[in-house]
């Protein structure tokens, strides 16, 4: 890679140059040290990393590898070679410390969520980019001795940048660059992956804007240096063999629970597969579970049971329990009161009544308790250096009376109640397909088929059965019948008088009851006075002069408000009724 800050800095580039070349062959060394440890911790593996690549420019085209393909170290160094063959090439190489592809399947966008996801700026510039090769599963010593391969390919050293002082950088696109950023992973159980993932993202996004802002063509590569899951791989030579099917489990070594006896007999009964206890503010667990303790201070009563559990570290866990009677369930009922975790530097408490219950005769189990996440520990007042103390109990379990079992716990009372998420989804669910198969069951009720038809059809009363014919058997054959004389002869043997008419419409009533006018028939000397008033006018309201209400027409008043078809006539046709009424 060729970095130019000015003409007066050469030597002293050259010594930053060697300075990192070193520091990269010792990061080089120490991962090629884990990886032997890790191989050897873990046995037979599928250790494999995802590999992403994209570039701004056009490369030559790669097929993807089949659906569970591992790809091998030669094939990745054959893929890289074909890449980088050509050409100066500007190469951005982003090595997370842990990385794996169940990390994109658990903090990656989901279809109509893409925007909760962690690897926004990583997937719009893998769709953005002309050029990109997603390899989900590459043997982790390939991808080991990427950073010396793409040394080898490009013919330059690798240079680590911090992506703050990279837009200082003056790039020279007519040679070769090599550059890495390293990325951290999500460590400690306070640390929150998604965030991390989040952080490393706008990381990249940085990095691929200032890339972008000085005009540059690069090909970025997005990497792990380890997985951060290992799926162990089960030889077939391993697994039992024949018939397995009523063959029991084989039996663990399972730890004694903690046991305090009074007068020989037991009273308080713990176990827990961790007892981790933190006094760090990024935690530090201590497991008290793999230490023996000593029971000083410990007492147990039919009302009140303490647990003292003494460490030689001089850490002390002490659990606090009591029980009473409660009316409303007419049963003792014990709690676990308090959980005070003490050291040579101090002591807090915490308060787990709330949460940590069950009937008397039972013992409590839960598989967290914790006082960071979801707590059934309640932190009480505290000295400020202990503010950050934690406690966390794996598959814990306590009984502090009613132990009639001897040696094992009573009947226990889990933490998760019984209506929980999953079986309301359940009990839902069953519910509709009940519903569905009631509901197709009565539909195939209501069907009828041929047989039913048969006999809810009436019969024919003339006895014919079912598809028999009524039409005549043997046709007569076809005869001509000469007609007679007569045949097309009107009948004149009939009488020609006609009956008499019938009155006109059946009724014989007389029609007109008044007799006209005979002023019509015969006019008299009045008949055609002309002496009638000129100039009459209809005087509407809300005009000059009083109005005429009489000759105003009006509709009539009904009980029913709504308009009918002929009042909307009658509103139109008022004025000219009321112009013939003054002649009329």
């Amino acid at each position: 890679m060729t970095v130019s800050w000015c003409v007066s800095c050469d030597h002293q580039l050259r010594k930053t140059k060697m300075a990192r070349s070193q520091r990269f062959t010792l990061v080089r060394f120490l991962a090629f040290i884990a990886y032997l440890c890790s191989y050897f911790a873990l046995g037979r593996s599928t250790v494999q990393v995802p590999f992403l690549l994209w570039s701004t420019e056009s490369l030559p085209s790669l097929a993807s590898p089949a659906a569970g393909h591992v790809v091998s170290s030669s094939q990745l160094t054959t893929d890289l070679s074909s890449v980088f063959n050509s050409g100066p090439h500007t190469v951005l190489l982003f090595l997370q410390d842990k990385l794996s592809k169940d990390d994109f399947t658990i903090y990656g966008g989901v279809f109509g969520n893409k925007d909760d996801g962690a690897f926004l700026n990583l997937e719009a510039a893998m769709h953005s980019s002309p050029s990109s090769l997603v390899l989900p599963a590459v043997e982790w010593s390939a991808v080991r001795d990427a950073p010396a391969l793409l040394q080898e390919a490009l013919g330059v050293s690798p240079v680590l940048v911090d992506p703050d002082t990279l837009s200082d950088l003056q790039l020279d696109p007519a040679v070769s660059n090599l550059m890495y950023f390293t990325l951290p992973y999500c460590t400690g159980l306070h640390e929150s992956c998604d965030q991390v993932f989040r952080s490393n993202d706008q990381i990249i996004g940085k990095v691929l804007s200032i890339m972008k802002a000085k005009n540059l063509l690069y090909t970025a590569i997005y990497t792990g240096l380890q997985p951060s899951r290992i799926i162990p791989e089960t030889l077939m030579s391993e697994q039992p063999q024949g018939r397995s099917l009523l063959q029991s489990p084989p039996e663990t070594n399972v730890p004694a629970p903690i046991m305090f006896n009074v007068s020989n007999n037991p009273c308080i009964m713990l176990w827990a597969q961790n007892l981790s206890v933190s006094f760090t503010p990024s935690p530090q667990w201590i497991d008290l579970a793999k230490e023996t303790p000593t029971f000083d201070g410990s007492l147990c009563n039919g009302t009140n049971s303490v647990l003292v559990l003494n460490y030689q570290s001089g850490i002390v866990l002490s659990f606090t329990m009591s029980q009473k009677l409660y009316p409303v369930s007419a049963r003792y009922w014990f709690t676990l009161d308090s959980v005070l975790l003490k050291s040579p530097n101090g002591s807090v408490s915490f308060n787990g009544s709330r949460g940590i219950y069950a009937p008397a005769e039972y013992s409590f189990h839960c598989m967290s308790v914790n006082s960071f996440r979801d707590p059934l520990l309640i932190r009480g007042e505290s000295d400020p250096n202990t503010s950050n103390w934690m406690v966390n109990f794996v598959d814990f379990q306590i009984q502090g009376f009613g132990l009639a079992n001897g040696t094992d716990f009573s009947y226990a009372s889990d933490c998760a109640g019984f209506f929980s998420a999953g079986i309301w989804m359940g009990l839902l669910t069953t519910l509709l397909m009940l519903w569905i198969l009631t509901y197709g069951l009565s539909m195939i009720l209501q069907f009828r088929s041929m047989m039913y038809d048969i006999q809810k059809r009436p019969m024919c009363k003339k006895g014919y059965a079912l598809s028999a014919r009524t039409a005549v058997r043997f046709l007569e054959a076809n005869r001509t019948v000469t007609p007679s004389p007569q045949k097309y002869q009107q009948d004149q043997s009939r009488s020609r008088i006609l009956p008499p008419g019938k009155t006109p419409f059946n009724s014989s009533a007389v029609r007109v009851t008044t007799k006209p006018d005979a002023s019509l028939s015969m006019p008299g000397p009045g008949t055609y006075s002309h002496e009638v008033a000129i100039g009459r006018k209809v005087v509407w309201p809300m005009s000059f002069g009083s109005p005429d209400w009489v000759k105003f027409p009006q509709l009539k008043k009904k009980t029913l408000r709504a308009e009918l078809q002929c009042d909307k006539d009658f509103k139109k046709h008022r004025a000219r009724v009321a112009y013939l009424r003054m002649y009329f």
